[in-house]
């Protein structure tokens, strides 16, 4: 299974999916994203990032948790599709998964903050991260949908300039 590099300057660890999204996740969701785009999107992201040392390494931290996130949920996916569920070996490995993807995910959510505000501490544009909340607090869903996207709408753009 080919895998693509979350950033060619960075060297592969132990742990593929910290860096990397497989071909065939790519593959699977990329007719979902011609029409549906993150809130902000990576390279607006980078934007307001950009001259801050600090905001870049955030920004980093939450998009490698994304696709960390996004190869779990991707992997969880595949083993319910694949007939994962039909065992009780197959019930504890999608539990166990489930557990790692939750704190994963709490961790994703905690970055998103954390990003936001900062970026508001330095005076600058954070009011996307409105579209994430209730009005008063980040949702789950809608930070993982956003992570998800986000990696998604960066691998299918690379793809198309291939």
């Amino acid at each position: 299974m080919e895998k693509f590099e979350l950033n060619k300057n960075e060297t592969n660890t132990n742990d593929d999916s910290n860096q990397e999204l497989t071909t065939e996740a790519i593959e699977h969701m990329s007719h979902y994203l011609e029409s549906i785009k993150p809130v902000i999107s990576e390279q607006e992201l980078r934007s307001i990032c950009e001259g801050s040392d600090g905001l870049e390494m955030l920004l980093e931290s939450f998009l490698k948790y994304s696709v960390r996130y996004a190869n779990d949920v991707w992997s969880m996916e595949k083993l319910v599709a694949d007939g994962g569920l039909n065992t009780e070996d197959g019930i504890a490995v999608f539990a166990d998964m489930d557990e790692a993807r939750t704190i994963l995910h709490n961790a994703l959510v905690d970055s998103i903050a954390i990003l936001s505000r900062n970026i508001a501490k330095e005076g600058k544009d954070n009011s996307w991260v409105r579209e994430l909340t209730n009005g008063h607090e980040l949702q789950r869903v809608a930070c993982g949908k956003f992570a998800l996207l986000t990696i998604y709408r960066r691998y299918i753009d690379n793809r198309q300039n291939i």
